[in-house]
């Protein structure tokens, strides 16, 4: 729920690996990158709560994956509130399985600053950037 509105339909195959497993079979997918729905990342919070909810949700992701490491992969959050804290959870986050950070926009505004210096933290692990709604995604920022 976003407010009073629904924001998607949910399913056990979101938070249970088998059931996902299964559903990839089903569709013929190989593989999936899994995170969180930026709704989730925690941006409207203050710092040091959004710290501990990307560490926790990090945590999950990886644990989820670990159900098959081989096809299931986990995508990093990061608190872009608080750049230290950013650079932080990239650090911590890289050492289980996490194959990429995920940054997206914070408040509705860019936040370069903190992108910037993620990006430069982030090294031996590719950043990518979600662009707002309504912008086309050929616009969209991200490093290899």
């Amino acid at each position: 729920m976003v407010g009073d509105q629904r924001f998607r339909p949910m399913e056990a195959r979101l938070w249970d690996p088998q059931l996902r497993l299964a559903w990839l079979d089903a569709a013929g997918i190989d593989a999936q990158l899994v995170c969180a729905t930026p709704i989730m990342f925690g941006y409207a919070w203050p710092a040091a709560a959004a710290a501990t909810w990307c560490a926790r949700m990090n945590d999950l992701a990886t644990g989820f994956c670990a159900a098959d490491p081989r096809r299931l992969q986990a995508l990093a959050q990061v608190p872009l509130q608080d750049i230290d804290a950013a650079c932080r959870e990239v650090t911590r986050a890289r050492r289980p399985r996490i194959v990429l950070v995920l940054g997206s926009f914070w408040r509705g505004d860019r936040n370069p600053r903190a992108l910037l210096a993620v990006r430069q933290h982030n090294t031996g692990l590719p950043f990518r950037q979600r662009p707002p709604p309504g912008l086309d995604f050929a616009h969209q920022e991200e490093e290899p």
